[in-house]
């Protein structure tokens, strides 16, 4: 339930979340792709509920990457998705509440850092420009920790998914595990 665990120290439980930050780096660019999957190798019921949750928010940013589209709006997506979501299961009983959930932004260009850094929020994407899209959601209460993060070509018209095909959804998940 932490953004970036570096002690790497603890055993897992079988019912736990492996959340897995990674990337390569070539001719001095990087790449920066997040996953996460159950130990065990099947979700618990809830453990696949939130997922996705996770995944309905990175839809609803997909629905919106195109030039001329701010950080804060591709952001304000996951916050609305996340404010309907959460409340239909219980969760939480107004959207001032997601934060509680939800603790960082959605998205951080990529290039010759891992993290371009800058003061994104307000930013237009432009063709050209590679991004990420991450959502995330920790329930500390319940030691569960979900981030699936993609790298993202804003194109002209819209996006390409640079790492479309590394497995995300559940049933994928579940069944690469199930293979060995």
């Amino acid at each position: 339930t932490v953004l970036h665990y570096v002690e790497n120290d603890e055993l897992l439980a079988e019912d736990q979340l492996v959340l897995c930050d990674m990337g390569a780096s070539k001719n001095f660019y990087n790449s920066d792709i997040t996953r996460t999957f159950p130990k065990s190798g099947k979700f618990s019921d809830r453990q696949k509920l939130l997922y996705n949750i996770v995944l309905e928010a990175m839809d609803a940013v997909y629905a919106m990457i195109k030039p001329g589209v701010t950080f804060k709006e591709l952001n304000d997506a996951v916050i609305s998705t996340y404010a309907i979501r959460l409340k239909d299961i219980g969760l939480i009983n107004d959207r001032s509440e997601v934060s509680n959930y939800y603790y960082h932004g959605v998205s951080h260009f990529l290039g010759m850092d891992v993290h371009d850094v800058g003061k994104i929020e307000n930013m237009v994407l432009v063709a050209g420009n590679i991004i990420t899209v991450e959502p995330g959601l920790y329930i500390e209460a319940e030691s569960i920790g979900i981030r699936i993060e993609d790298d993202v070509l804003v194109t002209e018209d819209g996006y390409r998914n640079l790492s479309e095909c590394i497995v995300k959804s559940t049933s994928e998940i579940e069944g690469l595990m199930s293979n060995g």
